[in-house]
């Protein structure tokens, strides 16, 4: 009975551990397949609380043959001025809109970063301004 109850709990952590490997990526949990030309920003989803200081995955999608990389920008507001979050452009420089791309940004108050009730990322191709993603709006708290 003993050795059963040693199996069970051995099979257990063994599972356990299969799923919090920590190989998996944040951006499983989304479909970034785009069809048309342009940006799709699917994290942060909107709705979230961060502080100043945090460091966030930002996730987007792309289809853009001529990008030239990306820009992450944060925004207080729809009026305010972006402020870059990376000092380098981002994700690939001609994404055919099959994958997902991942990038950590720091809310830095160095970087410009204010705090916001209505602020938002967008993410823009570097050779043109135009072709963009927003994501929803969320919170940073001083």
């Amino acid at each position: 009975m003993n050795r059963i109850r040693l199996s069970l709990l051995s099979l257990f952590a063994l599972a356990f551990m299969a799923c919090d490997s920590g190989s998996s990526s944040n951006s499983e949990a989304y479909d970034c397949t785009m069809t048309e030309e342009g940006v799709k920003v699917f994290f942060p989803e909107g709705g979230e609380s961060f502080n100043m200081g945090d460091t966030i995955t930002v996730i987007f999608g792309a289809n853009y043959a001529n990008a030239g990389g990306f820009r992450v920008l944060y925004k207080a507001d729809v009026d305010s001025n972006g402020v870059d979050l990376s000092e380098e452009s981002v994700g690939p420089d001609a994404p055919e809109g099959s994958e997902c791309y991942e990038v950590s940004v720091a809310l830095s108050a160095d970087m410009g970063v204010i705090a916001s009730e209505k602020a938002f990322i967008r993410v823009q191709a570097y050779n043109s301004a135009a072709t963009r993603g927003d994501s929803k709006t969320f919170v940073v708290k001083e």
